[in-house]
């Protein structure tokens, strides 16, 4: 009895020694980690105590100029209209903005108009792994090459969301 288990015993053990040997000299393959997921946070106002938020990282709406002042709620972007952000995101080269305005601001470019009061915003993103944060002003970015129409196609994406409509009309412009 004590043979077997013996012999039992090697057979087990040389047959992981021949898996491991087997092995050996090919790599194994790295798991996939997919891609880093995309999120933002924007936010835009002429009055900072009165913004509207749109926060994929919050999950949350916020709409400004209703009747109670602002208008808020949970808010959940389709993966159509996500992959839509991040594609301008990406197209507009959004993650070198911040760079782009203080260049624009030491040179004394970028402003060719200024709309009264001013409208400001703030843009939080993560993509492929790295946090980016870029702040302005809505006209500043405006007079950079190519990033009136990057905010032009993110507003038509946010205000035709459902939740966006959803929440109560604005009582006012900012024109």
């Amino acid at each position: 009895m004590k043979k077997k288990r013996t012999v039992g015993l090697l057979v087990t053990v040389f047959a992981l020694v021949a898996a491991v040997v087997s092995g050996c000299g090919k790599q194994a393959k790295a798991p996939d980690k997919g891609k880093a997921a995309f999120s933002f946070e924007f936010a835009e106002w002429v009055n900072p105590e009165q913004k509207n938020i749109w926060s994929t990282e919050q999950q949350q709406i916020q709409k400004d100029l209703v009747a109670d002042g602002v208008s808020s709620g949970k808010w959940v972007i389709s993966e159509k209209d996500l992959a839509a952000v991040e594609a301008l995101v990406r197209e507009y080269q959004v993650s070198k903005l911040s760079e782009k305005l203080s260049q624009a601001a030491a040179a004394g470019d970028g402003v060719g108009f200024m709309t009264s009061p001013t409208w400001e915003f703030s843009l939080s993103f993560a993509l492929d792994g790295q946090r980016y944060s870029v702040t302005g002003t809505i006209d500043s970015v405006r007079g950079l090459s190519g990033y009136s129409d990057f905010f032009d196609k993110l507003f038509v994406i946010l205000e035709g969301q459902e939740t966006y409509k959803s929440l109560p009309e604005a009582n006012g412009a900012y024109n």
